[in-house]
């Protein structure tokens, strides 16, 4: 598969069995021709950020703590949001790529938490940032994934 569709999965939920998850990253690896690399624990997926190489990033926002939730002053519940920041921060990717598409796609994306999101995607730049809640429809996530990188 291309680099150009190379992406990042980021929830800690994605290596259980028989998970509404699978099927979404099946859909989205072979009707839209994504490459996933899928990670559950926060620091493994660190580590890819760091390496870079990513078109677009998928993230959940609450991530256990023994999945390593819990950074930047917030707890399990925010955990994708910290992880966004920092990525919008140029923790991870060179100043360059601070502003990669996100998709998230979560099950609890409360009234704060949709704000907050929508405040990162906010900004100079106008960061490109999309938000789903669990379960959501495999075609339309696919579908805004398909625009995220035809921008690139």
């Amino acid at each position: 598969m291309s680099d150009k569709n190379k992406c990042l999965y980021f929830d800690d939920e994605i290596n259980l069995p028989s998970q509404p998850l699978d099927t979404t990253i099946i859909t989205l690896e072979r009707k839209y021709a994504l490459e996933i690399d899928r990670f559950d624990q926060l620091k493994d997926t660190e580590d890819a950020l760091k390496q870079g190489g990513y078109k677009l990033v998928f993230i959940d926002i609450r991530i256990e703590a023994k999945n390593g939730g819990g950074i930047d002053n917030r707890n399990w519940r925010r955990t994708g949001i910290a992880l966004i920041n920092r990525i919008r921060e140029g923790w991870y990717e060179p100043e360059s790529k601070r502003d990669i598409p996100i998709i998230v796609i979560t099950a609890v994306a409360d009234t704060e938490a949709q704000r907050e999101i929508i405040s990162i995607g906010k900004g100079e730049n106008e960061y490109r940032i999309s938000l789903f809640e669990k379960p959501a429809n495999d075609d339309k996530i696919g579908e805004v994934a398909k625009g995220f990188l035809k921008l690139l």
